[in-house]
């Protein structure tokens, strides 16, 4: 019969209350979840020996011996420009640092089977816009913090043969901004701020293969979310606003709800040799679920009890490869290159997700000492230029039409103990 260590009940409780409540990641689907996994650019499917497989393949995690506890946090630093058709201007948005961070717990029983407990962000959104850039009647702030807590059981049903169910429990923040074209009124700008918050829940399996004692195979997949949330509409109206117009935007309660995508994982992973170990590895998001952002409002404004912004996205895919290199017992030096493309069609691409198809490259070293090992991993991530030529703004007052350049800073850190 399975058997729990005395102490793993206390400790458990104490991770749970040490969860953060919120974090602030850059991008929709954030996959930089652990540092070694980023230095080797997330192809971590076939092969992981730490607690974070919790989040790329849990039923790897049926390998993992005694208790084992990991935290860490990646620095996400975005540099985005515009250039405008219009102008010819060049704008940057308002860059800041965010920290997503992770906490991954295991403990193996007896019969091959291993208990798990995970705390993660999977999907973030952080874009800040000047509040008199050319397209602030398209969006000026947008952000949206999503936390994860994933209770998981691992299996080894036969030698090679792991398998592994979790159940996930989301909670969410968000918040949209923009301004409000009372120009031809001969005013100024007004401004409108949509909040709220909300949960969801989802889950995941994951299986995992080992046919020889070199090569491993990987797969796994986390369910979508459809994740009802409720919050306020606030409209700022400018100075002088007639009282007739100004009844037409009162602060309002309102609600959407936002379809998150499934996601399948599959690598492949072979050991070269007794130091090196590489994968292949290839990942699919469901994002056709997003197809339109609606937000429902109690009381009409400007006689709409509705607000609709299309998205019409469809999936997205990514090639991720990987390898680490054992220097000797304590070092370990890692590698790794993925290209992705957008969900984001022409037609509905615009700055509050200004996505496009991108390449990261990586690298890290990790470092063992007794019962401790620390990661360091780092990630540049290039989303290729992207140009904008739709109407998405041209009712607001404008379209903010030009090219779209980003590129993302990732440096992850994790420590993990094992007991």
């Amino acid at each position: 019969m399975p058997t729990v260590r005395p102490g793993f009940g206390r400790l458990l409780v104490l991770v749970l209350a040490l969860l953060p409540a919120s974090v602030h990641p850059s991008g929709f689907s954030v996959f930089s979840q652990n540092a070694k996994a980023l230095a080797q650019a997330n192809a971590v499917i076939a092969h992981n020996d730490g607690p974070s497989t919790l989040f790329y393949n849990p039923a790897l995690a049926a390998e993992l011996r005694g208790t084992q506890v990991e935290a860490g946090t990646t620095m996400v630093y975005d540099d985005r420009r515009f250039k405008s058709d219009q102008t010819g201007a060049t704008t940057g948005n308002e860059s800041g640092a965010k920290f997503p961070s992770t906490f991954y717990l295991t403990h193996a029983l007896d019969d091959g089977v291993t208990l798990g407990l995970a705390g993660f962000n999977p999907f973030g959104l952080g874009t800040r816009w000047a509040d008199t850039w050319e397209g602030r009647y398209i969006a000026t702030r947008s952000e949206l913090t999503t936390y994860v807590v994933n209770p998981v059981l691992s299996w080894r049903v036969f030698p090679g043969i792991s398998v592994a169910a979790g159940v996930d429990y989301m909670m969410l923040d968000s918040s949209l901004e923009k301004k409000l074209n009372f120009q031809p009124l001969g005013l100024g700008d007004g401004s409108q701020e949509f909040t709220a918050n909300g949960d969801a829940w989802g889950y995941n399996l994951a299986v995992a293969l080992k046919p020889t004692r070199e090569l491993q195979v990987g797969l796994a997949y986390r369910s979508g979310f459809d994740a009802r949330m409720n919050g306020h509409l606030r409209t700022e109206l400018p100075p002088g606003t007639p009282g007739a117009l100004a009844s037409q935007f009162p602060d309002t309660k309102a609600g959407t709800v936002l379809h998150l995508p499934d996601q399948v994982q599959l690598g492949v992973s072979y050991q070269l040799s007794e130091r090196l170990t590489v994968e292949g590895a290839f990942r699919w998001e469901n994002w056709s679920t997003y197809s339109q952002l609606t937000v429902n409002l109690k009381d009409p404004v400007r006689g709409q009890t509705s607000q609709t912004i299309v998205k019409d996205w469809h999936d997205s895919h990514a090639f991720l490869f990987g390898a680490q290199y054992r220097l000797d017992e304590r070092w370990t030096v890692m590698a790794g290159y993925l290209y992705e493309t957008s969900p984001v069609p022409d037609r509905t691409f615009e700055p509050s997700s200004p996505d496009s198809d991108s390449q990261v490259f990586s690298a890290g070293l990790s470092f063992r000492w007794q019962n401790f090992e620390t990661a360091l991993g780092y990630g540049f991530q290039w989303k290729m230029d992207r140009d904008k030529h739709n109407a998405v703004g041209a009712a607001a007052g404008g379209t903010a039409n030009g090219r779209y350049e980003s590129y993302i800073h990732l440096l992850g850190v994790s420590l993990t103990y094992r007991f």
